[in-house]
């Protein structure tokens, strides 16, 4: 499986040369690729994540007043990407914000991300502005996932509107820290509800995302009150525990985490199927080095 990582890491070498930053403009475009480890085709599931994070990016864009256009995502497998490199290169080059999505087992073998961070939105050196982040849990619609979408969002955004590197870069790390601290004592988060804000997914979810720099508090406690009425469910409660082992590279403890809601929740066929078709189970090797 190693040679997942080094052709992924050849994917991205491989764009040419690019500029750092992008003025604001009202066409400004933004699209997102999924990569998955299946290799008879890209599955159902992964294109409903693909439209849960398409879903999360525009809301939470939007809530930044960032302009964009959002262009239809695509679905890339490994072993399409091996046959074809340059023809996915050569989309992925043909936007403003390029956003590729790891599935969980190509996420945790590539060398594109490192231990403990789960996502890079990348603007300097010889590649293209991109983001890229692992769908690393087996939720489709998955709160600690899209946490890690709009902390890259948050970096994308305040860079692009000119603000200075303690702001870019210092207040979402700092944001993120406070965010995590709190959720290892509450977590709903609702003790540290100035730290989030919330998007809508396509089920009808309240799903928890990074706070907007700027923001009134008055909007976060609206958010608030949003996410408490009848719409928070358990699997998102649980989905953000298991999410925070992997967070913080305890990556036993995650799948541990998953299986013993599996084990409460036996008709979630979609993270059952996640657990047994990745084979993370049987990969313990691979996710606990």
């Amino acid at each position: 499986m190693r040679i997942i990582a080094i052709i992924f890491g050849l994917i991205l070498l491989s764009f040419p040369l690019s500029p750092t930053s992008f003025a604001q403009t009202d066409n400004f475009t933004v699209k997102h690729w999924f990569v998955s480890s299946w290799e008879n085709g890209c599955s159902s599931g992964n294109y409903q994540a693909l439209n849960f994070y398409e879903t999360v990016t525009k809301q939470y864009l939007n809530k930044h007043d960032f302009n964009h256009s959002t262009l239809s995502g695509e679905c890339f497998t490994i072993e399409d990407l091996k046959k074809d490199i340059d023809k996915f290169t050569d989309r992925v080059y043909s936007v403003d914000l390029p956003i590729i999505i790891l599935d969980a087992l190509v996420g945790l073998q590539s060398e594109v991300l490192e231990r403990n961070s789960w996502g890079h939105y990348r603007f300097v050196g010889d590649l293209p502005v991109h983001i890229v982040f692992c769908a690393c849990s087996p939720f489709i619609e998955s709160e600690g996932t899209a946490h890690t979408l709009s902390h890259e969002l948050s970096h994308f955004v305040l860079h692009q509107k000119g603000y200075s590197e303690s702001i870019y870069l210092d207040w979402v790390h700092q944001n993120q820290a406070d965010y995590d601290e709190c959720e290892s004592d509450d977590y709903s988060k609702l003790s540290c509800h100035e730290l989030w804000t919330t998007v809508i997914a396509p089920s009808g979810k309240s799903i928890k995302v990074m706070a907007i720099y700027g923001s009134e508090k008055k909007s976060a406690l609206d958010d608030l009150l949003e996410s408490i009425d009848g719409q928070t469910t358990v699997q998102q409660s649980d989905d953000s525990q298991c999410f925070s082992y992997y967070m913080s590279g305890q990556y036993s403890q995650g799948v541990s985490c998953y299986k013993s809601y599996l084990i409460s929740n036996p008709s979630d066929t979609d993270a059952m199927n996640w657990l047994e078709e990745s084979k993370i189970i049987d990969t313990h090797h691979i996710i606990s080095n």
